[in-house]
């Protein structure tokens, strides 16, 4: 079984964050293949006839329990901090003695993409493909002195000698591969409006997953090697390490995911666009003064029936020896101690299932779009994670956000400001370019520089190519339109 239960491989999930919503690119008029990850729609009336996507990737977390000290922060010195994060050596935690039932909360997520793109079928349609590697973990509602006891390896003698009760605690984590194909099309054109509608339609490979569901967990802790459960239930599950490198080796399972959605463009010049047929050639990049886009995204599901288990543990009375002797600073301990208590003694769990099924970390997403002027424009998306009744998945945190920003063909830069719900509301104050064909930023990349203590982070870059606007008169209307 997998060390899925092993609460400090997400609070560790420095190593291991993606990118959440690059709002600073995928509301862009450039953004190409970008922007289907949000709406599928989005990639009908752009700046790009069509797009290649050679890569990006990015890096997300957030977390109100660990943190790195300012003075240990270096955006050059990466490697190095996660080597310190892994030795234990540079990470610190908010616990509070005072308030050992406080509640902490921990959400990463994101993509790395590789090689997509997307070209037109015919004047109003586009057809595109996508692969990415993704990945989210969710920590939630988890007491402070069960991750202080973790954190510690029960070295933390205040914390001992007490019976400490846990009914909240939620995990859930999961990786995978996605190869997506997406259509879009115009719906609807009359005087100054268009209807556009997308398609995402994704096979996806789970690599890893790992869930628990706590009912009830009440424990003490006698000393640094001791631990006794009393009166405690547990749901977990989650995939088995790997046995090799092997590629093969690396899928546990299959699924598919949809995606839906549609924007409604309000052109900016209905005289000149009131007579646009298909017969007039290509209507991708018409100028628009407003768009307004909803769409559903990630809605599926993960089945992994390879080397994947699902157990319960019930137990009145059962005490474990030996644990603290594990050694914290290979980020280990807690991995091994929760392992000895739920695999020492066989008679207080009992397998469930040699599969487990994952739920995507499915949204519904609004987006309004406003040309200011010119080149400027004022952008606003709302991102509401979808729950999944109980059932084990993870979990897209809610999203608010405005993001002005200008754009033009060679150059562009935004300001997203975004407020983040996961257990807790945190403003975010992001910034992101594009030049040319390279774009890069974050929508909270303040973290990184030192200025203040590092316990969230959100940054991305990549770089893809297309054709840049140029002008054209449509032989047809005899009014300025964009070609390309």
């Amino acid at each position: 079984m997998n060390k899925f239960l092993i609460l400090v491989s997400v609070l560790f999930l420095f190593r291991y964050s993606y990118s959440q919503e690059f709002l600073g690119v995928r509301n862009s008029n450039y953004a190409g293949m970008q922007s289907v990850f949000l709406n599928p729609a989005s990639m009908v009336n752009t700046k790009t006839k069509w797009d290649i996507s050679l890569v990006s990737a990015g890096m997300f977390i957030d977390n109100d329990f660990f943190y790195i000290p300012r003075r240990q922060v270096s955006p050059f010195g990466f490697k190095k901090m996660i080597n310190g994060i892994k030795d234990n050596r540079i990470l610190s935690s908010r616990y509070d003695p005072q308030n050992p039932n406080r509640r902490y909360q921990l959400v990463s997520s994101g993509a790395v993409i590789g090689p997509s793109f997307y070209l037109p079928l015919n004047p109003v349609s586009k057809i595109g493909f996508t692969i990415a590697v993704r990945g989210y973990a969710n920590l939630h509602e988890v007491p402070g002195h069960f991750v202080q006891n973790m954190y510690k390896n029960l070295k933390d003698s205040s914390l001992w000698n007490t019976q400490w009760e846990d009914h909240s605690t939620k995990f859930n984590s999961m990786s995978w591969l996605e190869y997506g194909l997406h259509y879009g099309r115009v719906l609807y054109q009359s005087a100054g409006r268009e209807l556009n509608i997308g398609f995402s339609l994704k096979y996806l490979q789970g690599i890893t997953a790992a869930y628990t569901k706590n009912t009830n967990l009440t424990y003490s802790v006698a000393d640094s090697n001791t631990i006794t459960l009393s009166h405690s239930a547990l749901d977990y599950g989650g995939t088995q390490d790997f046995p090799d490198r092997k590629l093969r080796n690396l899928v546990h399972g299959n699924g598919l995911s949809e995606s839906i959605g549609f924007t409604y463009i309000f052109l900016r010049d209905p005289g000149c666009n009131a007579n646009m047929t298909t017969d007039a050639g290509n209507v991708f990049g018409t100028e628009y003064s407003y768009k307004i886009g909803i769409s559903l995204i990630d809605f599926g599901f993960i089945n992994f029936n390879r080397h994947s288990s699902a157990y319960h543990l019930l137990t009145d009375s059962a005490t474990y020896s030996g644990i603290g002797q594990s050694s914290a600073s290979e980020n280990t301990g807690l991995q091994r101690s929760l392992t000895d208590i739920l695999y020492q003694n066989d008679s207080i769990k009992h397998l469930t299932a040699n599969r487990i099924q994952m739920a995507l970390p499915s949204a519904v997403s609004i987006q309004a779009d406003w040309n200011v002027y010119n080149h400027y424009y004022l952008n606003a998306t709302f991102v509401k994670g979808l729950g999944h009744a109980g059932k084990p998945g993870v979990i897209r945190p809610d999203l608010y956000s405005i993001t002005p920003r200008y754009a033009s063909a060679w150059f562009e830069a935004s300001l997203p400001v975004s407020l983040l719900y996961y257990g807790h509301w945190q403003p975010r104050i992001g910034v992101a370019f594009r030049i040319g064909y390279f774009f890069f930023g974050g929508d909270a990349p303040g973290g990184l520089s030192g200025i203040a203590d590092l316990e969230r982070a959100d940054v991305y870059a990549g770089i893809h190519y297309f054709p840049l606007e140029r002008k054209h008169r449509s032989k047809y209307l005899q009014c300025p339109v964009s070609r390309y």
